[in-house]
């Protein structure tokens, strides 16, 4: 399953540091990432998120997303490093959006697991409830006037899913 990552990561060891982000941590971009720059700018805001745990990664690859990967960044255990993931491709404004909304979801929760210092691999599932708890603060921390916007906008739709899932749990319950 991680073929591919494995073989990128092979070929990285000569590679030389594209850039470091905040407190000094490594980026390596692999050759065939399109638009590496403007990868590498988004890493160093993201980097700079208030609060951000930064300090315990020792690197920070990116590598192209192909097809056969089912996953969008990781954790090294043994290294303390990260994994990303970017879409090549000309992509539509909308898309390309919601590709860097991803990938900083992503940064922020594969940092959560260095943070919470997990130390198994795979997918725990109270592990990845913490990153994923660490990925929403540091979000709402590196947009902190987004986030409440949009939780104002769609404030129906929320409370929307929530009265169906409780219908959906009182009408399951009452069958039963």
């Amino acid at each position: 399953m991680h073929r591919h990552t494995v073989d990128v990561m092979s070929k990285r060891k000569g590679d030389r540091v594209y850039g470091t982000v905040s407190e000094g941590v490594p980026v390596y971009i692999a050759d065939d990432v399109d638009q590496s720059e403007m990868v590498y700018c988004y890493l160093q805001r993201w980097s700079c998120t208030p609060d951000l745990a930064i300090s315990s990664v020792t690197r920070i690859d990116v590598i192209a997303l192909t097809d056969e990967m089912d996953y969008l960044g990781l954790y090294l255990l043994y290294f303390d490093g990260i994994v990303l993931t970017w879409q090549n491709g000309n992509l539509s404004y909308l898309r390309r959006w919601w590709r860097k909304f991803q990938t900083e979801l992503t940064f922020y929760h594969e940092v959560g697991h260095h943070f919470h210092q997990h130390s198994v691999g795979g997918q725990v599932k109270e592990q990845e409830k913490e990153a994923d708890d660490y990925k929403r603060l540091m979000y709402r921390s590196a947009h902190p006037v987004f986030v409440p916007m949009v939780r104002v906008l769609f404030a129906p739709v929320f409370w929307g899913m929530k009265i169906r899932k409780r219908i959906k749990r009182e009408g399951g319950a009452t069958k039963a």
